[in-house]
């Protein structure tokens, strides 16, 4: 059996890096504060090499490391729920029920209520709405302009009109 602290499988870390007797059990406080140690090669400290071991350290984390976390990879998962839960390791119906017991809310309309935040956020700050959308992901201005239609029930201009 393996400790609890330490990953069972290390087919997550890049391919480049020796995995064997040699690991070491290394605290990563610095790359995400909050999560308990994982257990990396020798050869990855001091480099930007990380691994989760989803569950296990999903469910240790309180209410609000489980939010920052999510936030700060949700980005770099194109915003998308079944690339959030596997950024985790976890299955997307685990995902959901964290998200469903700490924030009332599907993975996705979450991610969707973030991602139009930090869109706002963007336009506010008088960023263009082309550039709002290609840095969010979006494929075109149409998709951006849909979701934002359907998240602030006006469009982005008339938003930035009211907010005068």
């Amino acid at each position: 059996a393996t400790h609890p602290d330490r990953i069972a499988s290390p087919h997550i870390l890049p391919q480049a890096i020796p995995w064997g007797p040699r690991s070491i059990h290394v605290p990563l406080h610095n790359i995400f504060a909050g999560l308990a140690p994982t257990l990396i090669s020798p050869h990855s400290v001091g480099t930007k090499y990380a691994c989760l071991s989803g569950m296990g350290r999903l469910k240790h984390l309180s209410k609000e490391k489980r939010l920052e976390l999510c936030a700060r990879l949700a980005p770099k998962c194109r915003w998308r729920a079944s690339a959030l839960a596997e950024k985790l390791e976890v299955s997307v119906r685990q995902l959901e029920r964290y998200f469903r017991d700490d924030f009332g809310l599907k993975p996705q309309r979450w991610l969707m209520a973030l991602r139009m935040q930090t869109a706002m956020k963007q336009v506010l700050h008088k960023k263009p709405i082309t550039r709002v959308a290609t840095d969010l992901g979006y494929a075109d201005l149409a998709h951006f302009n849909r979701d934002w239609c359907r998240y602030f029930k006006v469009t982005p201009a008339e938003f930035l009109i009211n907010m005068r």
